[in-house]
């Protein structure tokens, strides 16, 4: 469960009803928690309160693509980033590949993969070089911790603005727990809390994104250490697939 920090941890850069951006900020948590794993929340936020297809459904915040550059950029660091750390850390099922050609009177040997498709001799290596270089390993969950903490502000961000959009929508009456949590948005929002909100995720967002430059540095200066981060062609090409996405 990602951390709801106390609104007092933000530099709120506009005088606002405190208590009223206090309640705001609780309900955006709450929401940002509920999200992926409730069937309602998704309904409201992302379809205007209309119920969604099984496969429509996010899985993930990874899934849900937003404009913010910064966020998306974010997604594209830690989408990598959990691949190979979890790559290196975690048992895999191996699989037999048998050759395509057998020769009568000749030794085959066969490719022996992850479930994944992965050359298990590759996942091997690396998984022996994360025990035998401590520091870029230390590095990599500090690299992950850094750009998790800076995605969770801008997930609150995003939810921010779902609650927004979805008080423009309507929602039938009749589908009493959609419209139930359209009344409890509309309850608890202010345009002032959600312009002074809005602003306080973003720039903790970016505090924390800014911040993990000196460590993607220093997992640049070596070898083993390349493979955890991206590298800036990358994500463009990621940002390029992501705009497809939205349009």
């Amino acid at each position: 469960m990602a951390k709801v920090r106390d609104i007092s941890e933000y530099c709120l850069l506009e005088d606002v009803d405190l208590e009223k951006a206090r309640k705001l900020h609780a309900l955006v948590g709450e929401l940002r928690e509920r999200l992926i794993e409730d069937r309602v929340v998704q309904d409201v936020l992302l379809n205007r309160g209309c119920e969604l297809e099984e496969d429509e459904r996010s899985k993930s915040f990874y899934d849900v693509i937003s404009t913010v550059f910064n966020r998306t950029k974010t997604i594209a660091h830690l989408v990598h980033l959990d691949n190979i750390i979890d790559l290196a850390t975690r048992p895999r099922l191996l699989v037999a590949k048998m050759p395509l050609l057998v020769i009568p009177g000749q030794d085959q040997v066969g490719r022996i993969e992850t479930g994944e498709g992965i050359d298990a001799s590759r996942v091997e290596w690396l998984q022996e070089q994360w025990f035998e270089n401590p520091e870029v390993a230390r590095l990599a969950r500090e690299y992950q911790t850094t750009l998790n903490e800076a995605f969770d502000e801008y997930n609150m961000q995003f939810i921010l603005n779902l609650m927004r959009q979805s008080l423009m929508a309507f929602i039938d009456p009749e589908w009493k727990k959609e419209a139930g949590l359209q009344r409890r948005i509309e309850k608890t929002f202010t345009p002032e809390a959600h312009n002074v909100l809005d602003s306080a995720y973003y720039n903790m967002g970016n505090r924390f994104f800014s911040s993990v430059g000196p460590i993607w540095e220093e997992l640049n200066g070596s070898e083993y250490g390349k493979l955890f981060i991206l590298m800036q062609e990358d994500v463009q090409e990621f940002l390029k697939h992501a705009r497809k996405i939205r349009a």
